[in-house]
């Protein structure tokens, strides 16, 4: 029971700081019958901004669990990725488009605080020149505790209007 308590709150806390970064947030969205604990999307003119952010409570956090998780928000990113597409057009989300997926632990465990791997070798939805593409050069992911979020959303290109710190933000008494 605890572990639920927690997750709901972590996702409460990013999705607040999502909101006031300017994105339009949705919990528990479904994509394609797989559901997403976080889902923010933000329009710039053409330019289009998706965010996927999967929670994790965990006590440990072992090799294989880390594996599962990664491929479990690959999964989510592929699914938007192709939706987008069917509803678009490849070239559109070639050029318009940056799709993040992001694995966030909230507790460290020692073993990292913020890593980004390369988790796209060799995992291309498709047999698709044009997705592959998109897939090597549109999409990326992370995976951090809640207060390396800002910094890695800043190092793909998303400049963030309010300098809010996560670490912060997660402290204010205002978001318990």
């Amino acid at each position: 029971m605890e572990k639920k308590k927690e997750w709901a709150i972590a996702q409460e806390k990013i999705t607040k700081y999502i909101e006031k970064l300017g994105f339009d947030v949705w919990k528990e969205r479904r994509i394609n019958n797989k559901r997403v604990d976080i889902l923010a999307k933000k329009v710039s003119g053409d330019k289009i901004i998706y965010l996927v952010f999967e929670i994790k409570h965990y006590n440990r956090v072992h090799a294989y669990n880390e594996r599962e998780f990664f491929l479990q928000i690959q999964d989510y990113v592929k699914e938007l990725l192709l939706r987008e597409v069917a509803r678009k057009s490849a070239k559109k989300v070639l050029r318009d488009y940056l799709i993040i997926g992001y694995l966030v632990f909230t507790n460290d465990f020692g073993i990292f605080k913020n890593r980004k791997k390369d988790w796209k070798k060799g995992s291309s939805p498709q047999n698709n020149k044009i997705i592959k593409e998109i897939w090597k050069r549109k999409v990326s992911f992370f995976y951090s505790t809640p207060e390396f979020i800002k910094k890695n959303l800043e190092s793909v290109g998303i400049s963030l209007d309010k300098q809010l710190l996560l670490n912060k933000f997660f402290d204010s008494k205002e978001n318990k």
